[in-house]
C-alpha cells in the first residue's frame, strides 16, 4: 500500500488556492494575497492627485474636509497630525506628503473623499496600532480623538504654515476618518470612508504670521469657559485687521492654541516671539521676546488645576496668570490671584 500524493495550483479571480488531497480525504487551503498597499502618499503631487477638485469655490462634500483657494497657490507639503485629545492637544502622530519642488495649486475646491482618505489612514501607526483598522481602534481606546491639516507653502519659512481648524465634532467628543455608515474602519475601494461631519478651510494663498495679541479688555475668571475666552479675543479691539477672517484663540492651558513648529510673531510689534513646541507655545520655557510692552497680568491657567474652575469661576478660587512684557517663563505662569480679580488674555491667530 502507498500514498498517492497530488498538488494542484489553481489560481482563480487573482486569488492563489492550493489544493492537497489523498486516498484518505482532502484537505483544502486557501492562500489569499493581502490587499495592495494604499496609495504612497509621501509624495505631494500623488496626495493632492486624490483629492476631489472643482474650479469654483464650492460647498464641502458631506462628511468630508475641504479647503478652498480664491487664487493658486503653491505649497511644499501638506502635513496632518493626528492628536490624542478632541481638542487637537497631544500629538501622537504626524503623516506628511512633500515635494522637493513644490506644487501649484489652481483656485478652486478640493475635498478629501474615499480614496484619499483611505490613503491616509493607511499610514496611520503608533505603539499597538496601524493603518485604518488601527486608527478605528485608536480611537475606540480613546487614544486619539482630533486632527488637523497643515499646509506649508513652497519659498517660505517652514514655521509661518497655515493650519485648518482643529477637525473635532463635539457631539460625539472626537473625529475619525472611518466608515461612519457602518461603524468600522476604512476599506480599500469602499466608497464610504469620511468623517462624522462636513469641514471647510479657507486656506490663504500665502503664508501669514501668526500674530498674538493682549486684550484691550481685562475680565474675571469667570470666562465662559474656552469658547467665552476665544469670543472674547475674537471681539476685542486691539485683534488685528489683517489678514482678514482670521479667527483667535485664548492662550490658555488645555485650549490648544498654538501649534507644534509654527512661529509666533508678537502683534504689538511683528517681533519673532517663539516656534511653539505644543499647544501652549513653549509652557513656562522662555521666549525670544515678550508679547507685550506693559507690565499686564494675563490669566493662563498654567498652574494644575488653578483655572477658575475650567474658567466659569469669579469667586475667592484661585486663578493662575502670567506677565505680558515677561520674555522668561512668567511670561506664562508662576502667580496665582482671586478668579473675582482682573486679568487680560493672550490671543493667538489660527
Amino acid at each position: 500500500m502507498f500514498l498517492n500524493k497530488r498538488k494542484q495550483l489553481l489560481v482563480l479571480s487573482g486569488l492563489t488556492l492550493v489544493l492537497v488531497s489523498c486516498n484518505s480525504g482532502s484537505n483544502t487551503t486557501i492562500v489569499v494575497p493581502p490587499a495592495p498597499p494604499a496609495v504612497n502618499i509621501s509624495n505631494l503631487q500623488t496626495y493632492t492627485g486624490l483629492f476631489s477638485y472643482t474650479p469654483s469655490q464650492a460647498s464641502a462634500s458631506a462628511n468630508q474636509f475641504a479647503f478652498k483657494l480664491s487664487e493658486s497657490t503653491n505649497l511644499a507639503a501638506i502635513q496632518v497630525i493626528f492628536y490624542e485629545q478632541d481638542n487637537c492637544s497631544s500629538v501622537i502622530q504626524e503623516v506628511s506628503s512633500n515635494s522637493t519642488t513644490g506644487i501649484t495649486l489652481q483656485a478652486g475646491s478640493y475635498a478629501t473623499n474615499a480614496s484619499a482618505n483611505y490613503a491616509l489612514c493607511s499610514n496611520f501607526a503608533i505603539p499597538g496600532y496601524a493603518g485604518c483598522s488601527g486608527l478605528f481602534q485608536a480611537q475606540q481606546d480613546n487614544k486619539m480623538k482630533s486632527l488637523r491639516y497643515i499646509f506649508y507653502y513652497s519659498n517660505g519659512s517652514a514655521g509661518n504654515a497655515s493650519f485648518s481648524q482643529c477637525l473635532t465634532n463635539p457631539a460625539i467628543g472626537a473625529e475619525n476618518i472611518y466608515n461612519y455608515s457602518a461603524n468600522s474602519a476604512c476599506q480599500q475601494n469602499s466608497s464610504t470612508c469620511g468623517y462624522s461631519q462636513s469641514y471647510v478651510y479657507n486656506l490663504p494663498a500665502s503664508a501669514y504670521q501668526h500674530r498674538i495679541f493682549v486684550s484691550a479688555v481685562d475680565f474675571t475668571g469667570n470666562l465662559g469657559g474656552f469658547n467665552g475666552a476665544n469670543e472674547k479675543c475674537n471681539t476685542d479691539q486691539n485683534k488685528p485687521t489683517l489678514p482678514a477672517n482670521i479667527q483667535y484663540r485664548a492662550l490658555l492651558n488645555g485650549n490648544a492654541a498654538t501649534v507644534l513648529n509654527i512661529n509666533y510673531y508678537s502683534a504689538l510689534n511683528d517681533s519673532f516671539v517663539a516656534q511653539a513646541t505644543g499647544p501652549n507655545l513653549v509652557g513656562g520655557s522662555g521666549l525670544s521676546a515678550a508679547i507685550f510692552d506693559t507690565n499686564a497680568r494675563v490669566w493662563t491657567g498654567a498652574d494644575t488645576n488653578k483655572d477658575c474652575s475650567n474658567w466659569v469661576d469669579d469667586s475667592s478660587i484661585a486663578g493662575s496668570y502670567g506677565i505680558a512684557n515677561e520674555s522668561t517663563g512668567s511670561y506664562y505662569g508662576g502667580f496665582l490671584q482671586f478668579c473675582s480679580s482682573r486679568a487680560k488674555l493672550y490671543c493667538v491667530a489660527q
